[in-house]
């Protein structure tokens, strides 16, 4: 089984929406890097949900469920997408600031391509990321008014609870993920 971290901003698709739609499709991924990172995905592989741009910061964990498949638009390639499934909301957030301490996440590709949208993970990296959601006093990146992207998602998400809802407009220049019947358009690299 392999491992990996998938960025999108959580303003376009988040892991809340993730969360209430059960299973959705992780597309729109143009960058070679990125989609052969995409293309080398197998059912069973498990992924970080990383909240980019606005957070900075691993928030879930996730499972692929499928094999890849040309991206709808594009049956003859070059652009692919596999089906994602949440597994759950990590504890607390783990922040880039805070991976970017830990010495054994120094080699991380998340740190060195903070560009590339679909990262491989080492059994160490993902290991530790996740280990590092029951760390005492972890600082999770906030906004001017002292709060973060995740705190106010917590509870929505909490066992009995819908998660919130998802943004109205989805960008077409954001990454962006759907559902397995509404097409969405993800941009980032």
């Amino acid at each position: 089984m392999a491992r990996w971290l998938l960025k999108s901003e959580p303003f376009v698709y988040s892991f809340n929406d993730l969360l209430r739609e059960a299973e959705g499709i992780w597309d729109g991924v143009r960058n070679y890097q990125a989609r052969n990172n995409l293309a080398a995905m197998k059912p069973g592989d498990e992924g970080l949900f990383y909240h980019s741009n606005l957070g900075k910061e691993v928030v879930g964990l996730m499972r692929i469920v499928s094999d890849p498949f040309p991206e709808n638009g594009f049956p003859d390639g070059p652009w692919v997408a596999v089906r994602v499934k949440p597994i759950r909301l990590l504890r607390q957030s783990v922040s880039l600031a805070r991976m970017r301490t830990h010495p054994d996440l120094h080699d991380l590709a998340l740190i060195r391509h903070s560009r590339l949208s679909v990262i491989p993970l080492t059994e160490l990296h993902f290991h530790t990321i996740l280990a590092l959601e029951n760390e005492e006093n972890l600082e999770e990146p906030a906004f001017p008014d002292g709060s973060s992207i995740m705190q106010g998602n917590r509870a929505s998400t909490a066992p009995g609870k819908g998660a919130s809802t998802a943004p109205s407009h989805r960008a077409s220049t954001a990454p962006s993920h759907r559902a397995s019947t509404a097409p969405v358009k993800n941009t980032t690299t």
